[in-house]
């Protein structure tokens, strides 16, 4: 089953994963380590990393650029906890843990197994042995039954007349009598056949979904949810700024994103976003159900009024749909508009101020973790604020 993995994610955005095959793992520049990682900002030997059963440590070995759980930087040669969900950061490298995962193999792999020995089925017969005899034996003759007195045979033949007579008044008297009670009786049942109706029809409750409840309040002040900022290598910068959080490109075309880490099944995101500068051929929108960066579902609109629904599953990106946003919708070219995304169930669901756009079924991805993200050329900066989350 092992001890999880770690997602390794490079100042230039690049990200791999890392299987943790045993209990504690040695980081740092030096080719010796467990986990080797060729940066400038790591040192030969920079930190451990321990997982125990049900908590997660890391521990800083005195690196020249610090380790950090969050935004905190730890104080070198001290185990400390990392909470579930929390960011670490050796320099300017990002790790990310995910627990592993039980599955019913490992379940079974813990199970007593006992061999029930079969018992073959008893016998119904012996078996026959020597062989038939060539002929059956006679049966022996009846000898005929011989009358020695004659009342007796006077008898009988009286009987053979009598008998037939008594039968006969009998069964005269037994139809008078039960004749009548069996018709009324049939007519009864006819009758109640006849005016018998059928059961009352019940009405159908109308089936409806759970209420959605609010779980995230966000107008990124601080940053005390753990959102990603920084520099993405030379392509892009995340920061706090401008009362939101601000996505600028610096080298395009480039995809940056960023999220809080938590995990969802049904999601419902609401953010207001707006373009601050650069060309109308861009992107912004939601990432939902992010398992990594291979494999999620994207909801999103451009600057030049297209908007669309797409999946990336093992790297391969379709279209779920697309389209151009009706005329009658306002769009406001400076300023805010708001965007929001569904992920519920196997529906997908996008939404621009506060009109449905598109609607789709796909059950590729159940759960994950939700992004926001922007994409677009050098120069395109956008500014996202006001992010809700709501679940079900």
């Amino acid at each position: 089953m092992g001890f999880g993995k770690l997602t390794i994610q490079m100042p230039d955005g690049h990200t791999r994963e890392f299987p943790l095959e045993k209990a504690e793992t040695s980081i740092g520049r030096s080719k010796e380590n467990d986990l080797a990682i060729e940066h400038i900002t790591v040192s030969r030997r920079h930190a451990i990393l321990r997982v125990d059963p049900g908590s997660l440590f890391l521990q800083d070995l005195g690196s020249a650029n610090g380790s950090f759980i969050g935004d905190q930087q730890i104080t070198p040669n001290t185990l400390n906890l990392v909470s579930p969900n929390q960011v670490m950061r050796v320099g300017e490298i990002v790790l990310r843990y995910f627990p592993p995962i039980t599955t019913i193999a490992d379940e079974e792999e813990h199970t007593l197994k006992v061999r029930v020995p079969v018992i073959p089925p008893k016998a119904t017969a012996e078996p026959v042995t020597g062989s038939l005899p060539r002929q059956m034996p006679a049966t022996p003759a009846v000898p005929p039954v011989h009358s020695t007195a004659t009342k007796s045979s006077t008898f009988l033949e009286f009987s053979k007349i009598l008998i037939p007579v008594i039968g006969t008044l009998l069964a005269a008297c037994l139809t008078a009598v039960f004749a009548p009670l069996l018709i009324s009786l049939v007519n009864s049942k006819l009758s109640a056949t006849r005016t018998a109706q059928p059961p009352p029809l019940t009405a159908t409750p109308n089936i409806t979904l759970t209420p959605w409840v609010e779980t995230l309040r966000e107008d990124f002040s601080n940053n005390d949810r753990n959102w990603y900022v920084g520099d993405v290598g030379e392509f892009a910068r995340i920061a706090l700024a401008g009362g939101g959080i601000r996505i600028s490109i610096l080298k395009g075309p480039f995809y940056a994103w960023t999220t809080n880490f938590e995990t969802y099944e049904n999601l419902r995101m609401e953010v207001d976003i707006a373009q601050l500068q650069g060309q109308k051929e861009n992107e912004m929108g939601f990432f939902c159900r992010f398992q990594d960066d291979n494999n999620l579902y994207m909801l999103g609109m451009t600057a030049s009024r297209r908007y669309g629904i797409a999946k990336k599953e093992k790297g391969t990106l379709t279209m779920l749909t697309t389209g151009v946003i009706p005329a009658s919708i306002t769009l406001k070219s400076e300023g805010f508009n708001h965007l929001r995304g569904d992920c519920s169930g196997q529906t997908l669901a996008l939404y621009v101020n506060g009109v449905k756009l598109a609607e789709v079924q796909d059950q590729s991805f159940t759960r994950g973790r939700m992004s926001i993200y922007a994409g677009g050329a050098t120069g395109d900066e956008f500014l996202f604020d006001n992010l809700m989350l709501y679940k079900r």
